[in-house]
């Protein structure tokens, strides 16, 4: 899929920020369920979310699955703690995705909680404790 966005002209090309809360969602589905993931956006027709490590695609299936919007080049640096945002290029492929942004995230994050506390994962997962108490002896 990376080299689709980049095949294809872009109508608008933007820096954004990516919310912490947004982009740990989507890295713990990645890590969970495994990668590439593609799946269909509710309530969006013809509208598939393509995520992978290195870039989140949305592709209108309808239209040969060309790109709707691509959120790539996440720079690393930006993600120094899990309460961070981390910057991304955003690459907008039709004039409206601006007014689809909203329910195509929306969309996302419902079907990946969804998912996630379904327990459509490969591996189970524990809480451990980041430091523990010593005790005297």
């Amino acid at each position: 899929m990376r080299t689709k966005i980049y095949e294809i002209p872009a109508c608008f090309i933007e820096t954004i920020e990516v919310g912490a809360e947004r982009y740990n969602l989507i890295q713990l589905a990645l890590s969970r369920l495994g990668g590439p993931l593609c799946f269909p956006l509710l309530g969006l027709r013809h509208l598939d979310m393509v995520l992978e490590k290195e870039s989140w695609v949305c592709i209108d299936r309808g239209a040969l699955d060309l790109p709707v919007a691509a959120w790539h080049l996440f720079e690393k640096e930006s993600h120094l703690n899990l309460q961070s945002t981390v910057l991304c290029e955003l690459r907008h492929y039709q004039a409206n995705t601006d007014i689809l942004l909203p329910y195509i995230w929306m969309s996302m994050e419902s079907i990946l909680k969804g998912y996630l506390s379904n327990g459509h994962s490969h591996r189970g997962a524990s809480v451990v404790p980041m430091f523990s108490k010593k005790t005297p002896d």
